[in-house]
This record gives C-alpha cells, sequence and structure tokens, in this order.
C-alpha cells in the first residue's frame, strides 16, 4: 500500500525538477533572445577654428587611441577607448590672439583641454550646423572603405533624406546639398543601447589665447565603442560576436591654416583580448582594419601591439579603425 506513495512522490519530484529545468531554459533563452547591440553614431575630433585668424598656423596633430582591457568575458558596451588629441599652433603675430574653437563631441567623456599644460574652460553645446557637414562626409567615408559592411547605414541616410531614388553613383553628390541640420541622429544612426537623450549633435567649444609663437594645445576624453554585433545568440555575443572600433574626425582640422610641413601623427594601442577556454585563461589575438596604412609594432608588452602613422597633411575626412575576434566577421567586413 505504500508503493503508489513512493512512486506518487517521486513523480512530483520529477515534475518540481522539470518545472524547474524549463524555467531555467526559459530565463535562459529570454536573457539571449535580445536585439543584436548597435552603437553607430560615435563620433570625436576634428579642432575647427571657428573663425579664420590671420597669421595662425598649425604645424601638427598628435592623435593617441588607447583601448581598455579587451576582456571577453565582462567588456561592457559602456567601456570606453582613451583619446589624447594635441595640437601644435604657431602664433606668428606679435599679440595675443583669443580663437574660439569647436570640438564635435557626441557620446564621449571626461573631456579636458589644456593649453601649454593650463586647463581651459569648456563648454558643451548643441551644434546642429555640423551635422550635415559630417553626414556628407561620413556617408562618402564609408561607402568608400566598406560599402557592404555600411550598407544599412547608407541606406537610412539616403532614405531619410529622400534620395534612395536617385542613382547609386549620384545620390552622395547631391547630400552634400541638402540641409540635414534638422534630421535627428536617432533616425540615421542605429543605437539600440542608448543613454537617456542628451544632446542631438553636441560639441565642445573653448577659446585658445594663443601668445606669439609655438603653442601645444591637448585634448583628452574617453569615447565609447562602435559596436556592431552580428550572428548573436546563446552564448555567443558582443564582443565575442562582431565588430568594435572608433571614428574620429579629421576634416574640420582643414579649416586651419596648415603650415606646408604640417604632419599627422596617429597611435593606436590594441591589447590582446582575454578570455576562458574550459577552465584555462587564454589570450585571442584581434584582427585590425583601418582605412590609413598603419604599421604594426611591438607595444609596452608582449600582449599589446602598438599601430602608427606618419602622414603629411590630413590623408582622410575621416579615421576609422576597426577590430575583431569573430571568426565570421570576414565575411561581412568587406
Amino acid at each position: 500500500m505504500k508503493q503508489p506513495r513512493k512512486e506518487s512522490s517521486w513523480v512530483g519530484r520529477g515534475f518540481v525538477a522539470f518545472v524547474l529545468l524549463a524555467g531555467a531554459l526559459a530565463s535562459t533563452a529570454a536573457a539571449n533572445l535580445r536585439m543584436a547591440r548597435k552603437v553607430d553614431g560615435v563620433f570625436s575630433g576634428g579642432l575647427r577654428a571657428v573663425q579664420a585668424a590671420a597669421n595662425i598656423r598649425l604645424l601638427a596633430e598628435d592623435l593617441d587611441a588607447t583601448f581598455p582591457d579587451l576582456d571577453l568575458t565582462r567588456l561592457g558596451y559602456r567601456d570606453t577607448i582613451l583619446i589624447k588629441a594635441a595640437y601644435e599652433v604657431e602664433n606668428r603675430s606679435d599679440r595675443l590672439v583669443a580663437l574660439p574653437v569647436r570640438f564635435i563631441a557626441v557620446a564621449i567623456r571626461d573631456l579636458t583641454a589644456e593649453l601649454n599644460g593650463r586647463p581651459l574652460t569648456v563648454r558643451i553645446v548643441e551644434a546642429p550646423g555640423e551635422k550635415g557637414e559630417c553626414l556628407t562626409r561620413m556617408a562618402r567615408h564609408r561607402n568608400d572603405f566598406l560599402p557592404v559592411f555600411y550598407k544599412n547605414f547608407l541606406k537610412q541616410i539616403r532614405l531619410q533624406t529622400g534620395l534612395d531614388q536617385e542613382p547609386d553613383d549620384r545620390w552622395l553628390d547631391k547630400l552634400g546639398t541638402i540641409d540635414a541640420s534638422g534630421l535627428k541622429s536617432e533616425f540615421l544612426f542605429l543605437r539600440t543601447l542608448e543613454d537617456p537623450p542628451g544632446k542631438d549633435f553636441p560639441a565642445a567649444e573653448f577659446e585658445v589665447p594663443l601668445p606669439p609663437g609655438k603653442s601645444r594645445l591637448a585634448v583628452t576624453y574617453r569615447q565609447r565603442f562602435y559596436i556592431d554585433e552580428r550572428n548573436n545568440g546563446y552564448f555567443a555575443a558582443w564582443p565575442k560576436k562582431g565588430v568594435t572600433g572608433f571614428d574620429y574626425l579629421l576634416y574640420p582640422a582643414g579649416s586651419w591654416d596648415l603650415d606646408p610641413g604640417f604632419r599627422l601623427r596617429l597611435s593606436v594601442e590594441v591589447p590582446d583580448a582575454r578570455s576562458k577556454k574550459l577552465f584555462f585563461k587564454t589570450r585571442v589575438r584581434p584582427t585590425v582594419k583601418c582605412n590609413l596604412p598603419l604599421r604594426s609594432e611591438e607595444g609596452r608588452t608582449k600582449n599589446i601591439r602598438m599601430f602608427k602613422g606618419d602622414f603629411a597633411g590630413l590623408p582622410a575626412d575621416v579615421l576609422t579603425f576597426l577590430l575583431w575576434v569573430d571568426k565570421a566577421a570576414a565575411a561581412y567586413v568587406r
């Protein structure tokens, strides 16, 4: 007479275990079945002279970008890249010149500016007038650099500007004639993980009191990652799946009177990514792609690489540096 009760108890325990297992699986599915992470429209750079000033020359720009520790098990999508931009400026007059400048600062933080080691007062302003030129130059850059990879972005730009019916070989020329200042960035750049709304297209403005002779203007800040997660799913998510990197705008420096000997010196520090294989810690060397020809050198340690370049003049409108550990990325980063 006791056997049925034992069987009933066993069945009951089995049913409870089944429910718990199903709940765990459902919870895992819910955690993994989500939209792919996309963070686009993160721009910085380009020290623009708001007003032309006689006898002011831009002699050189040094740009250093440092990626954070790339831990594939815990890298957060809000982690940042440290960027330092230093400008050598010469005032060839015999008096102090107060020059207002603007630095595009979309989705960056902790920006500071110094002139010859002394801090400058920075204010963040809305800069819709910068959006049209940025959009045009970015679209042309992405179309020339990796049109397949950026096809969704290029399609969206054409739709939002009413150029979707224009021929493929003409729409970019017409894009430069359209006033895009009124277009919202959220409709132009796909961002599925967005912070609370802020300024639509912010820029940092500050006044530079240039004494006669040469000066060094340094801008330091942290920039969000560009993220394009692809083929995400169970236990397959960014940064293991997809591409990351940054865009830096070079073209605004062309608003200055560049010295004939102007040099652009670039340096990007990329650590090997930390990972785990079973119970063992491993290092994965990311694949990198840049629109400018940078040479690879050994870094501070054996697990760090430096990518450097030295250019006469401004070699491109935009510097794009991408990296990934996803083996499938070779099929779409083109």
